[in-house]
């Protein structure tokens, strides 16, 4: 199936299912909160659900598709939300490695490799097209040297006791970091991005006070509280799921590119 017919099916299921939800819903609290039921409820219930739904179809389309993954995720986590980030592709670096082989005065030798893009799936070396390694028996890469405007920047390996810590990061004085095992990619901070971030999910609690409130007829305040918590759970159970349902597999985004 297509990402577009994925989502295409995406939207019609939630249409359909927060229709049934919008319209229990009403009946049910409408009757016991207010004196009576809103008028021309099933129009009103099909409107609001469309709405919602391309909402958070779109929620879906700009986070799959953004330079990262999670780069307009849900912000429940404060690490997150302190940390947010932009992205940019790197095509070529030197490898600074030290050798198993020492110098005369005992310490390690080092070696430099530059490797390029190969426009599929890996680094390699221009000359003898050997694919990149972060270490093997001979040597460890300690360092990844990345072409910038002004001069190389320096991408010192996160190491502890010697050897690399679980993420295998590379980081450079400006706080920006490289991926060892996939290094196609940087991540650089961002406020702009936390600034986006937060927009967009205070954006889908607004969403859902505005269908309850003028759409479904709830009260302000009714809706205001419905919002929070259907907001909430939005965020928690059902985005994580359109999400990963959405975010295209390397096999599959390997396929599509080939």
């Amino acid at each position: 199936m297509t990402p577009e017919a994925k989502l295409a099916l995406t939207l019609a299921g939630l249409t359909v299912g927060l229709f049934a939800f919008f319209w229990g819903l009403a009946l049910f609290l409408h009757s016991y909160l207010y004196s009576q039921v809103a008028d021309r409820l099933p129009v009103r219930a099909v409107v609001s659900a469309l709405l919602v739904a391309c909402g958070l179809t779109g929620w879906t389309i700009l986070n799959v598709r953004a330079s990262h993954p999670d780069k307009f995720g849900v912000l429940v986590g404060f690490d997150r939300m302190l940390t947010p980030t932009s992205s940019r592709d790197v095509a070529e670096f030197e490898a600074v490695r030290e050798l198993t082989v020492k110098d005369a005065a005992g310490k390690p030798k080092e070696q430099t490799a530059k490797f390029v893009w190969d426009g599929r799936d890996s680094f390699v070396e221009p000359d003898s097209k050997a694919k990149f390694a972060l270490n093997t028996s001979t040597y460890l890469t300690t360092a990844l040297l990345v072409p910038g405007d002004g001069g190389p920047a320096r991408f010192e390996a996160v190491r502890e006791n010697g050897r690399y810590t679980p993420e295998k990061k590379f980081v450079d004085p400006a706080g920006r970091t490289i991926e060892g095992l996939a290094p196609r990619a940087m991540t650089i901070p961002s406020p702009g991005a936390l600034v986006l971030g937060l927009l967009v999910n205070a954006g889908a609690f607004l969403l859902w006070v505005v269908v309850l409130w003028l759409g479904m007829r709830f009260a302000l305040g009714h809706a205001t509280g419905l919002g929070l918590l259907f907001g909430l759970a939005t965020m928690v159970v059902l985005m994580p799921l359109l999400f990963n349902a959405h975010t295209p597999r390397p096999g599959v985004a390997a396929a599509v590119k080939g």
